[in-house]
């Protein structure tokens, strides 16, 4: 496998129970470590949010 500088993850924990949520958050964030790379999550989940750098709230762009 090679080493993407990028990861798109579309909703990596949903449906999980908690350890496996925590298990799948630590890969991930443990790769972007070891490897220099970016890690671009979309998520419903708000508890995820402050493992993250940089966050975008789309709702806050719903001009209804």
């Amino acid at each position: 496998m090679t080493r993407p500088p990028l990861l798109l993850a579309d909703e990596p924990t949903g449906n999980l129970d908690p350890a496996n949520k925590s298990h799948i958050l630590q890969l991930l964030f443990q790769y972007v470590d070891d490897h220099g790379a970016t890690l671009v999550a979309v998520t419903h989940d708000h508890g995820l949010l402050s493992g993250f750098d940089r966050i975008v709230d789309f709702q806050a762009f719903d001009r209804h």
